[in-house]
């Protein structure tokens, strides 16, 4: 199981990047219905602003179209050609 720790003030000042006024865009891009709504509630009762997509065509129109700050990305996961 995945645990994440507490997100502090310091951190989200390196996440967003100089940005402190904006409201950090994270994608995270996971095939695994369960890992993505387990860490898009944690990301989203931090305060940031979380995309999500369930495969690799619809992560790379979120990100074209978007612009997310921060992309966590599962590498297996259908639709990914390198």
């Amino acid at each position: 199981m995945m645990k994440f720790g507490p997100v502090f003030k310091q951190d989200r000042a390196l996440l967003s990047l100089g940005k402190e006024m904006e409201v950090t865009k994270i994608l995270i891009a996971e095939d695994n219905p369960d890992i993505l709504t387990i860490m898009a509630d944690r990301l989203k009762s931090e305060g940031y602003d979380v995309i999500t997509a369930t495969d690799g065509e619809m992560a790379w129109d979120q990100i074209t179209r978007l612009d997310p700050d921060i992309i966590l990305l599962d590498l297996m996961m259908p639709n990914m050609r390198f």
